[in-house]
């Protein structure tokens, strides 16, 4: 499963998936995700990275553990009101922590997202919460855990590690990801449509000299320095419109 390809590219700090390679498993996962919630019409209510099976060198990607399924309408809302998404907590959106509203196909696409966000950080999502302190491995010390800070981020956007530097080559999959992450389920994507803004991703003209901004935050109107000598800047954050995506030349 892709969980021990995590582990061991974390303990050999190899840095986060080529960007080829998680293009290829957004592919194929949201693939089995548009045949689930369109032709069977179901939610898959866990996805992780421990339900994503791979073969070989990434050959074949698949999605497994269908334990937990939900049924759904045309619409993509649960249909069997009394039928509650299980989910594994870190992974859950924010309408299944606070239990708010009917819960829709968009939570798979959360889960999704975080699933992407994994491969990029090396991590599963707000684990990094859990510690107080440098000393990872104190597993004696209570003090490196922090339940409060933890338990409060669940079902929200993670930041990505400060300490990994993403090129031009990951432009697709950060849209990716923080689409599929937007906290309000309206906002998110469905399976299909992630697969056409790879489709689109791929067919983008690069810009060899472009810089990547991410996790960065709008300040009002002003996206960037007018003065900034750059002759083409990429912000990605979800304050920013889709106009704000597009390279502008200088």
């Amino acid at each position: 499963m892709m969980l021990i390809f995590l582990q061991g590219r974390s303990d050999n700090n190899d840095g986060p998936f080529p960007a080829k390679t998680i293009e290829n498993v957004i592919e194929k996962v949201a693939s089995a995700l548009d045949y689930l919630h369109n032709e069977k019409q179901l939610m898959h209510g866990d996805l992780k990275s421990g339900n994503v099976l791979i073969a070989g060198d990434f050959d074949n990607v698949k999605l497994c553990d269908f334990g937990v399924t939900l049924p759904l309408n045309s619409e993509g809302r649960v249909s069997e009101p009394d039928m509650k998404y299980v989910g594994t907590e870190a992974w859950c959106p924010m309408e299944v922590i606070k239990d708010q509203g009917t819960v829709t196909s968009k939570a798979d696409i959360f889960a999704f997202g975080l699933t992407v966000f994994e491969m990029l950080a090396l991590h599963s999502p707000h684990v990094d919460k859990l510690c107080c302190d440098d000393d990872f491995e104190d597993d004696d010390n209570d003090e490196s855990i922090d339940e409060k800070a933890f338990r409060a981020a669940l079902g929200t956007r993670p930041s990505l590690p400060d300490s990994f530097e993403y090129d031009q080559s990951y432009r697709g999959v950060l849209e990716i990801f923080f689409a599929a992450t937007e906290e309000d389920p309206e906002k998110r994507p469905s399976a299909r449509e992630i697969l056409q803004m790879l489709s689109n991703s791929e067919s983008r003209d690069k810009n060899d000299d472009s810089i990547m901004c991410v996790n960065i935050v709008k300040s009002g109107d002003a996206i960037l320095d007018s003065s900034a000598d750059q002759s083409s800047v990429i912000c990605i954050d979800d304050s920013l419109t889709e106009e704000s995506l597009t390279p502008s030349a200088s």
